[in-house]
């Protein structure tokens, strides 16, 4: 490294901790990328896929370890990696991750540039040099649009237009609105550097507790659901074809959602409810956490409606052992699969008898997922906060390198992202079914005109359904 280099690594470090050196390895760039649930495993998977082995630095938050990462690490060159721009090769760079708020905070704080939490790199312990290990932070930067980093990039589940309007029809109450300012430019009445490409497609299973006796659901079944005339485990039962018992019947569904911070939600609502926005009547009215309140004849005593902040939240609201045999929720696929605790404790329901697999999704069966998008401002380049943290030009690399492996079919597979495909537009869809390589052969075409207000078009109909 050389002197300049080093020169400007202390000062990203003194302009983080004040008169604290951050414990943090050395580094001469920093980026930031928040939004939906999936970025919490995209960003670190991005600096695996990118960094040579043996300089991964990995941090997690100690009181939410899949809401905020920071991983440092030393990028490979472009020939090592073709993805990685010439502007970045060989340079010490850490990444920031956010996940909490989910896809509000991916397009809200990139609309009108607003600095927003992150791990505070001067809670991290000192490197334990073992790339396989992720060391625990203890604290967090600022508070949410005031202080902290504003974001390089975010990522929504939803394309931006559907997610702000959709997420402010269903609920404002469950969360921050877009501010006028920031409405202005979402729906281009105001000139901006805002950007938005189509990229990766989130596949949504409806999913219960381990122990709740239906796996199969009516879309009908889960509308009703969705709207509150469903509120007995008895109710899903009969809807389904099934005979409860008076036990079953006179239990109270237990129902795990999102806030309307969430693509997830925003997307879900849409789907089972309608919008306004997206040409649909509606909305007819969706759950909150006031759904549950006060007696209702007919309605079981123990009915819930738990929205909750993040994924990690509701795989812990539907896997809760006192309530397996009444939870029933949405969650996106990656999240029924994960590696965690919960996983033994949540079951993934058919839809109308159509199994909930990739592979069904990827050839349109299970016509059940919206697409992602990255979002970033590109006046945001010429601003003040990127001082002491990157320059234009390797932020404009970094969003080349994260829109490269975001919409590459073999980097959405290699991160270990169940239930996340690529669009037809990034790559070749196999005719013989390959996991390896999950192109979806369906697509609404998020980022080329189209949006998720649209139902899914069949890309290749004759294979489609084999």
């Amino acid at each position: 490294m050389n002197v300049t280099r080093i020169a400007l690594a202390a000062a990203v470090a003194a302009a983080w901790a004040g008169a604290a050196q951050a414990a943090l390895p050395t580094h001469s760039a920093a980026f930031y990328v928040s939004g939906a649930s999936a970025a919490r495993a995209v960003t670190p998977a991005v600096a695996a896929s990118s960094c040579v082995a043996g300089t991964i630095a990995r941090y997690e938050y100690s009181a939410g370890p899949t809401n905020h990462n920071v991983t440092v690490c030393t990028l490979k060159t472009n020939a090592a990696d073709p993805a990685v721009p010439v502007e970045l090769e060989g340079k010490s760079v850490a990444f920031y991750g956010r996940a909490a708020g989910g896809s509000l905070l991916g397009l809200k704080p990139t609309l009108v540039p607003q600095p927003i939490q992150w791990i505070n790199p001067t809670t991290c312990p000192n490197t334990d040099g073992n790339d396989a290990t992720v060391q625990q932070c203890t604290g967090l930067t600022g508070t949410d649009y005031s202080s902290g980093q504003v974001p390089d990039a975010g990522i929504t589940d939803e394309d931006p237009q559907f997610l702000g309007n959709v997420a402010a029809e269903v609920d404002t109450s469950q969360a921050d609105p877009l501010t006028v300012a920031e409405r202005a430019v979402l729906n281009g009445e105001t000139a901006s550097g805002f950007t938005s490409v189509g990229s990766y497609q989130i596949v949504w299973t409806l999913q219960t507790g381990s122990d709740f006796p239906v796996t199969n659901i009516s879309w009908q079944a889960w509308r009703g659901v969705m709207a509150g005339t469903l509120t007995s485990v008895g109710d899903v039962m009969r809807a389904s074809g099934q005979v409860p018992t008076p036990t079953q019947a006179a239990t109270g569904l237990k129902v795990c959602l999102r806030t309307n911070t969430s693509g997830t939600q925003s997307g879900q609502v849409n789907a089972a409810l309608g919008s306004n926005f997206c040409g649909t009547p509606g909305p007819l009215p969706a759950l909150n956490e006031s759904s549950d309140d006060g007696a209702v004849t007919g309605r079981p005593a123990n009915y819930d409606v738990v929205l909750n902040s993040s994924s990690g939240n509701l795989e812990s609201c539907l896997a809760t052992a006192a309530d397996r045999a009444r939870s029933i929720g949405i969650n996106s696929m990656e999240n029924a699969a994960n590696g965690n605790a919960n996983d033994p404790f949540i079951d993934e329901l058919s839809i109308d008898g159509v199994a909930p697999t990739l592979e069904n999704a990827a050839k349109g069966i299970y016509d059940f997922y919206h697409e992602s998008a990255l979002n970033w401002n590109t006046d945001f380049i010429d601003g003040p906060t990127l001082a002491g943290r990157s320059t234009a030009a390797e932020r404009n690399a970094f969003l080349q390198l994260y829109q490269a492996k975001v919409t590459n079919p073999a980097s959405i597979a290699a991160s270990g992202l169940n239930g996340i495909l690529a669009t037809p537009f990034n790559g070749t869809p196999d005719l013989v079914w390959n996991p390896a390589n999950p192109v979806s052969w369906t697509s609404k075409f998020v980022g080329f005109g189209g949006s998720n207000c649209n139902q899914s078009l069949v890309v290749f109909p004759d294979v489609a359904t084999e």
